[in-house]
């Protein structure tokens, strides 16, 4: 059946196209016709988050805790202790607390911190089974 079907496609390559050309106008005249009602507003039905978004919208409006956040980082060569990075970071987050709505807080120390200068990034445990089997390894090649 589809054997017969693209051996007349082939041959009537210009009716196929006449066809497609056809059927993309109908589709676009139908989509016309059927729905042009776009709307962007978005809602929530009844459910668990939409009545936190109206808890948080009723109590807390003015606190910021509509759900929106973001956090600054900042990474210097030398370190953030280094008395010219500290300057720089205290000009920028004053500077950044002036805009309407945002709050500074005290730095938190992030579970995913770098680790210090001379310092392994795995954990202790981790290193000490890289080590045992690095020379298991090496024990099992000679």
């Amino acid at each position: 059946m589809f054997s017969r079907l693209g051996r007349w496609c082939f041959h009537n390559r210009g009716k196929v196209a006449l066809i497609w050309v056809g059927a993309l106008i109908l589709c676009g005249a139908l989509s016309n016709v059927i729905g042009t009602a776009f709307n962007t507003q978005f809602s929530l039905p009844d459910v668990e988050s939409r009545r936190g978004f109206d808890i948080l919208d009723q109590y807390f409006a003015d606190s910021g805790a509509g759900g929106e956040g973001g956090t600054i980082v900042f990474r210097a060569e030398q370190g953030v202790t280094d008395p010219k990075v500290q300057q720089a970071m205290t000009a920028f987050l004053d500077e950044a607390s002036k805009i309407e709505g945002t709050r500074r807080r005290a730095p938190s120390r992030s579970p995913h911190r770098a680790p210090r200068p001379g310092r392994s990034p795995t954990p202790r445990s981790a290193s000490r089974a890289t080590s045992r089997w690095r020379r298991r390894r090496r024990s099992a090649r000679s």
